[in-house]
């Protein structure tokens, strides 16, 4: 109970405006039944909320660790919570696979691995990353971003 009104309380900070992806369109889930619950109120959504500093707004696919290649995390020098399960909507644990991450964090994986490296759900992506990202300070990101809005599927 506690939680859940703690998850309000935090959601009526939220600007509804804010609430748009890469699309224009309205954000979309990040995570989905099956896999570990992301978001920064872990509400499934990559949605802006005060007090994010990270500005975990960007859902990135396959975060986890391959055979050939290091996780997200190793790749931008974070503890490796990536490979850890998290908490599913129902309580169990499950892997962590799609995931709401930070822009700084997307920003140094896009320098290390380029942006072919990884693929992000476009419709889960919360439209502020234009926004927030310069395109000359943060042009590798900036760019990488409007390169998966130009691939995704419609």
């Amino acid at each position: 109970m506690a939680r859940e009104i703690l998850v309000e309380n935090l959601l009526s900070f939220m600007q509804p405006d804010l609430l748009q992806n890469l699309h224009g369109e309205p954000l979309q889930n990040c995570s989905t039944d099956g896999m570990a619950v992301t978001g920064f109120t872990r509400d499934g959504l990559c949605s802006h909320h005060m007090g994010d500093y990270g500005s975990h707004h960007i859902c990135v696919r396959n975060i986890r660790s391959t055979n050939n290649e290091p996780s997200f995390c190793d790749t931008t020098g974070q503890p490796n919570w990536c490979d850890r399960n998290g908490e599913c909507s129902d309580g169990r644990s499950c892997p962590r696979k799609k995931w709401c991450v930070c822009e700084w964090a997307f920003e140094r994986f896009v320098k290390e691995k380029g942006c072919d490296a990884f693929d992000i759900d476009t419709k889960a992506t919360n439209g502020l990353v234009l926004n927030h990202y310069d395109p000359v300070k943060n042009k590798e990101a900036y760019d990488c971003i409007l390169k998966k809005i130009s691939h995704a599927s419609p």
